[in-house]
Formats: structure tokens, C-alpha cells, sequence
């Protein structure tokens, strides 16, 4: 009797494993869900590499490809050419899009930050997920993030200024760069301005991460009649976005002539006359400011050594600065 009802029960057990096993199969496909890890995002320019990821709730069943946009009021490169403005990051990798691998349930949208020579407000990175390739995905309501790009804090902004009673008066500042312990004067130009304006001002903020590198400043009297030509240089250090007090800043005198009128058109043939380095994060040996005898920006085209790139901003950077440089328009 013992061995028959031990018979049944073992039945009764392979019975339900298999009625279990039956149910199992008839069940329906569940689609993993798609989605980002995270709606939002705070980051810096100076970080300079950020990753985004899109995950889903369980691993995929084969290889497929999501298709992303970007939007929102910063720039990427391939936005920026498109709408004749400026970069605030790239891509890294494909533009647009990632691939997910079966068995995997995550991916990384990378994207590279430029440091910025301009003082402005937080920028926005928005990026949608538009599709995907594969039938067996679900995307989900959370299919988009918005990422706030604030402004790095620290570094030093140069400003260069002349008597606003010269009216007819135009200068343009410019800068170039290269790793420490070069020539500024052959170093690449990372930053212009654009000439016309006619307005007593112009200004340039240099990251604190931008490290060992020496800077070559080309200060241009590019029309007028004011002869002396009076201008200055100063240099205000910031520490989390707060600019030291005007007595600690370093300023500096210049003084041009008719001679040094210079309408250039080339922002790669330039007259550096005033250098200094980031050492390490330190801003230090601020040169003098020297007035070349004649002209004030162009040098004959054989020297011209630094190269034209559109790849960040427009112009071409140093091999070792920390962060990509974004060229300015004037403003």
C-alpha cells in the first residue's frame, strides 16, 4: 500500500512539473522595455568626457540598433555646421545611434564637452530615443533626457579695452596656443574675434583645465585715426565663478600707432605680443605687452605655420590641452 500511494504521488509530482512546464510555454512574449537609466542630468564643461546610458529591464533577445536625437540650446558638432554656430560637444562614436548586443541590457550614448572661452549661462543637452530596428524591443515613456551643461568656474578672463571717445576705433583680439614649452607665436589660433564692430571691448575666458600650455595674445588695430593708439589688457583670475578684486588684477599697458593699422583677413597669420602659461592650473609669467613696429596681426604667409580644422568651432587646438577648445564669434 505504501509503495502504490508513493507511486501516485510521484505521478501526481510529474503531472504538475509538466502542466507547469506546458503553461510556461504557452505564455505570451514579453518585449524588454527601453528606456533611460536616468530622466535628467547635471554636468560641467569640465568634465570633459560624459556618459549617458539607456537600459532595459531584462537582457535583449538578439543584437539591435536605438536611433537618438539632439536637441536643446547647446550645439553638437554636426548641429553646429548645419546652423552655422558654434560647439558645445561631439559625439563620440557613431552620430545618432547605438547598438545593444544579444544577452546585453544596457548601452552608452559617450559624448565629448568643449571647454568654453565665453562667460555664459547653463546650456541644455536634450536627447530623444526615435527608434529602434527590431521588433522586439519596447520603448518606453522614458525615452528622452535633458542634460544641463553649466559653465566651467575657473579660469581667467582677459578683456581688451581702449578709450571709447575713439569712435572710429576697431581692435580684435586673438589667441593662439601650444603645449608648454613651445612657441606661442607658431602655436595653432584657438580663438579669433570677427572685425567691425567698433566697440570699446573685447573679451576672452580662458578654462583654469586647460593645462600647461602657453597662450600668444595678437591685440589688432584694425581701423581708425586715433594715433596714439591707448589700449590695455587685464587679466581677472575667478575661483567658482567669482572674479578676484580689481586691485589684484594684473593690467597691462599697449600702445599703437598708424602704422600698426592692420585690416587682416587671414586668422592664421598673426603678430603674437603678449604671452603667458597655465602651469598645473596655475595662470603665471604674464609677458609685456610689445608693440611691433609696423602692422599689428598679419606676418608674412611662409611663417604662417598653424592650420585651419572645423572640427571645434572652426579652429584647430593644441595636441595636449585636457579639453577641446570651441572658437568665439564676436559679440
Amino acid at each position: 500500500m505504501k509503495k502504490y500511494s508513493a507511486l501516485l504521488l510521484s505521478g501526481l509530482v510529474i503531472a504538475l512539473l509538466g502542466s507547469i512546464s506546458s503553461c510556461s510555454e504557452d505564455e505570451p512574449y514579453v518585449k524588454p522595455k527601453l528606456s533611460f537609466a536616468e530622466s535628467s542630468m547635471t554636468v560641467n564643461e569640465i568634465d570633459g568626457t560624459i556618459e549617458i546610458e539607456v537600459v532595459l529591464d531584462k537582457p535583449a533577445a538578439e543584437d539591435f540598433t536605438i536611433s537618438y536625437e539632439l536637441d536643446g540650446d547647446a550645439y553638437d558638432e554636426i548641429r553646429a555646421e548645419e546652423e552655422d554656430e558654434l560647439a558645445d560637444f561631439e559625439v563620440v562614436g557613431d552620430y545618432g545611434e547605438i547598438e545593444i548586443e544579444k544577452g546585453e541590457d544596457s548601452g552608452i550614448i559617450t559624448l565629448q564637452l568643449f571647454a568654453d572661452f565665453i562667460i555664459e549661462g547653463n546650456e541644455s543637452i536634450e536627447i530623444e530615443i526615435t527608434s529602434v530596428d527590431s521588433d522586439k524591443i519596447e520603448i518606453t515613456n522614458d525615452d528622452d533626457i535633458e542634460i544641463t551643461l553649466e559653465q566651467e568656474q575657473d579660469g581667467v578672463l582677459v578683456v581688451l579695452e581702449w578709450d571709447e571717445t575713439y569712435t572710429d576705433v576697431d581692435m580684435d583680439m586673438l589667441l593662439r596656443a601650444v603645449d608648454l614649452g613651445g612657441n606661442a607665436s607658431t602655436g595653432p589660433v584657438v580663438w579669433g574675434s570677427v572685425n567691425g564692430s567698433f566697440v570699446s571691448g573685447e573679451s576672452i575666458f580662458i578654462p583654469k583645465s586647460i593645462e600647461d600650455v602657453v597662450f600668444g595674445l595678437s591685440y589688432t588695430y584694425y581701423e581708425g585715426t586715433a594715433e596714439p593708439m591707448n589700449f590695455t589688457a587685464t587679466f581677472a583670475e575667478a575661483v567658482d565663478g567669482v572674479f578676484e578684486a580689481e586691485e589684484d588684477r594684473q593690467v597691462f599697458q599697449g600702445t599703437y600707432t598708424l602704422a600698426n593699422i592692420n585690416e587682416w583677413t587671414n586668422f592664421n597669420t598673426t603678430k603674437v605680443v603678449q604671452t603667458f602659461e597655465n602651469i598645473a592650473g596655475v595662470f603665471t609669467n604674464f609677458s609685456e605687452i610689445t608693440a611691433p613696429a609696423t602692422g599689428s596681426r598679419t606676418i608674412s604667409s611662409e611663417n604662417a605655420t598653424s592650420t585651419f580644422n572645423k572640427t571645434h568651432g572652426g579652429l584647430a587646438e593644441p595636441t595636449n590641452l585636457k579639453l577641446p577648445l570651441k572658437s568665439l564669434k564676436k559679440n
